[in-house]
């Protein structure tokens, strides 16, 4: 037995190594290479999670690319933006998503769990510092050596078909072009209630902490930064605890520029849901919002 346990071992350590080693020099090599280029045209760049990623039509919008993703914790727009500033110097403005349900503690699992660890972090392993690694590690382990997995996939498979660009196919982010139209069958079946129960009079500490860090690196950089926040129903807005966000802003974002679309005027047959805009509210709201940040762009 203890020579087939041997035997194993003497089997399974190099098979490891030779991983380790093929995902290293896989992600040194992505990272070296000019694989992560925007368009010198793009100046501006509009980060976040689903509700900027189906309101702006960033084809309706000058110098502007949308990079927000549906689900995306601050964690991996961190790393996104790690990696998109350096490579991109053209870019002087980032417009990053601040809403009030991007700081509720739920949003801490959005860093973590299986079902995001999974779909995101094999896209940005390669950005990873070591503390953002021992963050994941702490918390689920398990999903991210499976992550590292596929990651080495995706990064082989990139290689191998010697693609140019690891932007393509919006695969680290692009608008979402929006359809549905559920507005008045969800406020028929009363849904508010059902999101109600997500709330909390508590505060994310994994969230907040890397839009921390994402405000840190910009300043860094020397790119500005500016919150905004989408479109929202008023039927939802009013379940906000918009005390707990407001205070939170205050406090550790205060010096931050907010541009508050909240109340921003669409119709029902303009909103996918809630919070989301289809995309006949996206063309309004993108081309009021090409207007007004020329306005901003012009006062620099």
């Amino acid at each position: 037995m203890k020579r087939f346990v041997k035997r194993l071992l003497l089997f399974i350590v190099p098979m490891l190594l030779v991983v380790v080693g093929v995902s290293f020099v896989s992600k040194y090599w992505i990272n070296t290479q000019p694989v992560f280029q925007l368009p010198k045209s793009v100046h501006s760049l509009i980060l976040g999670h689903s509700q900027p990623e189906c309101a702006f039509n960033d084809s309706l919008i000058s110098n502007v690319k949308n990079m927000a993703q549906g689900g995306e914790a601050y964690f991996y727009t961190y790393q996104k933006i790690k990696k998109l500033l350096p490579d991109n110097p053209q870019i002087k403005t980032v417009y990053v998503s601040f809403s009030n349900n991007q700081i509720e503690p739920r949003m801490d699992e959005w860093t973590y769990d299986d079902e995001h660890v999974g779909n995101y972090f094999p896209k940005y392993a390669a950005q990873l510092d070591g503390e953002d690694y021992t963050l994941l590690l702490q918390h689920n382990y398990k999903a991210v050596l499976s992550g590292e997995l596929k990651a080495l996939k995706n990064n082989l498979t990139f290689l191998a078909k010697g693609e140019t660009n690891f932007l393509n196919n919006n695969n680290w982010g692009g608008y979402l072009y929006l359809k549905r139209n559920k507005l008045d069958s969800i406020i028929k079946v009363n849904f508010i209630n059902t999101i109600k129960k997500e709330f909390s009079h508590s505060v994310s500490t994994i969230n907040v902490s890397y839009l921390e860090k994402i405000v840190e690196f910009c300043q860094q950089k020397n790119v500005k930064i500016i919150f905004y926040r989408t479109p929202i129903h008023p039927i939802l807005f009013n379940e906000y605890d918009e005390q707990k966000f407001q205070n939170l802003r205050k406090q550790k974002f205060n010096k931050i520029p907010f541009l508050d679309f909240h109340d921003f005027k669409l119709t029902r047959d303009e909103m996918g849901d809630f919070d989301h805009l289809n995309y006949k509210g996206a063309r309004k709201f993108s081309i009021y919002f090409d207007g007004f940040s020329k306005k901003i762009e012009n006062r620099k």
